[in-house]
């Protein structure tokens, strides 16, 4: 069996959403630091699965819309997973210097789509 690269990121589509709705159904049972911290990782796995989308509609839509956005959901999503891990710690961070690192990322993604493609 041969695995090609809209197959695999069907199934990380699949999975990432499924893993979303179970936090997004759970975290009503809990309180406090837990619930907000599972309802952040739902929301965060929620943009990770629109990144796949994304990624997945690449020849449907122009190639550096698809990995821009797709990429920036992606980016997005694993950032409100750190997060979510330090509200379950109590522990809030400054979003602005990890904005910041998103944004130098989105930079170099940028030069190495439009100058080595």
């Amino acid at each position: 069996m041969e695995l090609d690269v809209r197959t695999l990121l069907i199934t990380n589509f699949s999975y990432t959403l499924l893993i979303a709705f179970s936090f997004a159904i759970s975290y009503r049972g809990f309180t406090g630091p837990v619930r907000s911290s599972l309802k952040n990782l739902s929301n965060a796995l929620f943009l990770m699965s629109l990144g796949w989308v994304f990624l997945a509609l690449r020849g449907l839509i122009p190639d550096i819309h698809s990995v821009l956005w797709g990429n920036l959901a992606l980016f997005f999503g694993l950032i409100e997973i750190y997060h979510s891990i330090r509200i379950f710690d109590e522990k809030h961070i400054q979003r602005k210097k990890i904005y910041a690192f998103v944004v130098i990322c989105m930079i170099c993604n940028l030069f190495f789509l439009l100058l080595y493609n």
